[in-house]
């Protein structure tokens, strides 16, 4: 893929950007280091690389889903700064 102004334009419109023409200079080069190391991954071979859902292999890292006695609401409530009636009174953040 040849970086010309075309694409740099194109995905300048993109991303929503206006650049300054040292900016539209820098990205071509950026962006140019970034296809040779592309090009660089893709000479690997991987054929007989499996492919993974995640690097390590955490197996039941979760703990045992235990019911356990809820807290005693007065003494949830006692710790509030501000109540009403049976619950936690909070400012609004939506109007």
């Amino acid at each position: 893929m040849k970086i010309d102004e075309k694409l740099i334009s194109y995905v300048e419109d993109l991303a929503y950007l206006s650049l300054r023409a040292d900016e539209r200079k820098k990205l071509t080069g950026d962006f140019a280091k970034i296809l040779e190391a592309v090009s660089a991954i893709e000479s690997v071979d991987t054929e007989d690389v499996i492919g993974l859902s995640h690097p390590y292999d955490f197996v039941g890292v979760l703990r045992e889903d235990i019911e356990v006695p809820p807290m005693d609401r007065e003494l949830v409530l006692s710790n509030a700064p501000k109540r009403s009636a049976e619950a936690i009174a909070v400012p609004r953040v939506i109007e």
